[in-house]
């Protein structure tokens, strides 16, 4: 399973749990999110990033409120 791509902003760090949800960010990506970020689409931030490493690929976005599936591995392989 994917690590999740939330990122807190306030500390400059991804967050360093596993994936459980593919959610639609305003960019219209899909993003993998833990389920603590998947209960709080209103406030989280998500980008894409370089492998599994903390550095930023993409500039950090807003989620939509809404969940589209439960991930599977194939779909972000």
């Amino acid at each position: 399973m994917p690590r999740c791509d939330a990122y807190y902003r306030l500390e400059n760090r991804r967050c360093s749990h596993e994936g459980a949800s593919a959610v639609l960010a305003s960019d219209t990506e899909l993003y993998s999110v833990c389920a603590d970020h998947a209960a709080e689409v209103w406030t989280t931030t998500v980008a894409h990033w370089n492998g599994e490493t903390d550095l930023r690929r993409t500039t950090p976005v807003e989620l939509t409120a809404r969940r589209t599936s439960r991930v599977r591995e194939v779909a972000f392989a």
